[in-house]
């Protein structure tokens, strides 16, 4: 048995049996774990057959971090129609490229056993299966910069400005990584064309997009990096609360600052060893960034590619000095600085299994009441994945995903409120009770779902903008509350 294949087998039985044990403990339902993975899909669906690049077919709207991996939906689409389930098989084809890609780093000795234990790793920490569920284009990011790194390595210099173009056009956080490498090939081989070329190539698809946007009326930037942007006033209280803002982050990060502690480790065996180092100090440079302007989370899926990365490039090397070594000081040492690995692999079972549970009791519930009930209404929602991709409503979306007016008025409640009430939108769903809002709207209910871990909220409140909507809504939605009460709790009283 080859060493491919023994590694694409392991990947093929953990994340078959994963997936089929999430769907069973679901009784077999099928949705994403995700709304973010409808909006890829509203927006392809809607491009493939209206030509209109939206969550809506009726307006352009920057809405998508990766215009590429939508790009991608889109064409498939196109090619054999609207189907839900493209996401999830493209991603299972990635993943399968992924660990063909690195099945030479992980067999790389000569004891196939231990090929086979940092697969069984990589797989499950990284985590593959809920990348897997929740359709998103983390999977093809973490493909890129694999084969970036891989180009590096191998001093392949159209390879490498490809994949530099392609893995920022997939995510624009690998901007961070080229930049790193660009850096450490000026630092340590004092090479200044190749840094400079692959600086512009990775540039070149944020400017390409912001140009696009601009020209749409939309902003520069993607609006999901606009609404979740951190960067600070340029006075010294706002660069002081980013300071502290920063060290909060790198104290608290237990994931990524084990991250840069393997690294450092790594680095360290490596200088003795004589090998390259671009490689693992770009790699700690996007990690330290990271950190910074993202923060750390046990379980997130936007630093799943810092994580395979990092492991991919120094698990099996590391593992070999140890065990050449026969240290039980360096041995334990290693298993505290992989402590927090090993949480991430115990929290991110659970949340694969419940994160599809959430998204179809909460999101493609209320996509079907929208479409049974109001298919072509004026809507105003906070989650609007599964409403683009099932419906034909018109949103206003309050957290500026796709409505450029919400990012204008970030944090300035009173101004979104005058504009949501000029509005022609007849009734709003939103995560909380409308107290930061202060919408002077009739307030009908909520449906409540359990075991929540993915949604950003358990509740979604109700509001009609006036009586002669109210009614209406109220009993619609008493309605289908009632067909389906075994899927969430509602509530109507006053």
């Amino acid at each position: 048995m080859t060493d491919k294949f023994r590694c694409l087998t392991i990947v093929f039985l953990i994340t078959t049996f994963q997936l089929l044990y999430t769907f069973y403990k679901n009784n077999f339902i099928f949705a994403y774990g995700l709304d973010d993975t409808y909006i890829h899909l509203a927006i392809a669906k809607h491009f493939a057959e209206n030509g209109v690049w939206g969550v809506t077919k009726y307006a352009f709207t920057s809405a998508t971090s990766s215009p590429i991996y939508t790009l991608s939906l889109a064409a498939i689409i196109k090619i054999i129609g609207n189907k839900v389930w493209i996401p999830l098989v493209l991603n299972i084809i990635v993943v399968a490229n992924i660990f063909y890609v690195s099945s030479d780093y992980l067999y790389r000795e000569k004891k196939p056993f231990m090929g086979d234990l940092y697969t069984l790793i990589l797989t499950l920490i990284t985590p593959m299966p809920f990348l897997i569920v929740a359709g998103m284009e983390h999977t093809l990011h973490i493909l890129a910069v694999i084969l970036l790194l891989r180009a590096v390595e191998k001093e392949n210099t159209l390879h490498i400005l490809f994949f530099s173009l392609l893995s920022v056009a997939i995510r624009y956080e690998s901007m961070f990584l080229v930049a790193g490498l660009a850096f450490m090939y000026i630092y340590t081989e004092r090479k200044i064309k190749l840094p400079i070329l692959m600086l512009l190539f990775g540039a070149f698809p944020v400017f390409l997009w912001g140009f696009i946007s601009l020209k749409n009326g939309a902003f520069f930037f993607p609006n999901p990096l606009l609404m979740k942007s951190t960067l600070p006033s340029l006075d010294i209280a706002g660069l002081k609360i980013f300071a502290s803002q920063v060290y909060e982050k790198l104290k608290l990060g237990m994931l990524l600052n084990c991250l840069m502690a393997w690294l450092f480790a790594y680095i360290f065996i490596s200088k003795k060893a004589e090998k390259n180092l671009i490689i693992p100090f770009a790699l700690l440079i996007n990690v330290l960034i990271h950190s910074i302007l993202a923060g750390n989370f046990i379980v997130s899926r936007y630093e799943s590619y810092l994580v395979f990365a990092v492991l991919l490039h120094s698990l099996p090397f590391m593992g070999e000095k140890i065990r050449e070594s026969r240290s039980l000081l360096l041995f334990a040492a290693a298993l505290i600085a992989f402590f927090p690995f090993s949480v991430r692999l115990l929290a991110a079972i659970p949340l694969t299994n419940v994160c599809v549970k959430n998204i179809y009791e909460q999101q493609i519930q209320i996509a079907r009441f929208l479409k049974e009930n109001y298919p072509n209404g004026k809507i105003i929602a906070q989650d609007i994945g599964a409403i683009g991709y099932y419906t034909e409503v018109e949103m206003y979306d309050i957290m500026g995903l796709s409505s450029n007016e919400a990012i204008r008025y970030k944090h300035d409640f009173p101004a979104l409120r005058e504009d949501l009430q000029a509005k022609p939108h007849q009734f709003a769903m939103l995560w909380d009770d409308n107290r930061k809002m202060g919408l002077p709207w009739k307030y009908i209910g909520k449906w409540t779902i359990s075991e929540n871990m993915i949604c950003a909220g358990k509740d979604v409140f109700f509001f009609a903008k006036d009586t002669t909507i109210s009614r209406e809504l109220q009993t619609k939605l008493q309605g289908f509350s009632d067909k389906h009460a075994e899927l969430f709790e509602a509530d109507y009283s006053k």
